[in-house]
């Protein structure tokens, strides 16, 4: 079993996912479209190519504020001691 969980996401056009935060760290690869990545208080815009980083404990989301889906594979893993 891999030391880690993984998940796509995916937002139709002008949706948002609802805001959140959690104990682990957390990586976005943007694989389709255009967004915005909010962590914290800074916003970025991201398209296909893009990595996001999300620190533990930070409240993040993302925002698809264009006409076309948005996609993307996460990945995140329990605190390393």
């Amino acid at each position: 079993k891999a030391p880690f969980e993984h998940a796509w996401g995916y937002l139709e056009p002008h949706q948002a996912m609802e805001g959140h935060s959690h104990p682990t760290a957390e990586v976005y690869f943007f694989h389709q479209g255009q967004g915005v990545v909010v962590v914290g208080d800074e916003q970025q815009p991201v398209s296909p190519g893009d990595v996001v980083e999300i620190p533990p404990n930070a409240y993040h989301t993302v925002q698809n504020p264009s006409d076309g889906e948005l996609y993307w594979f996460a990945l995140w893993w329990p605190p390393l001691d």
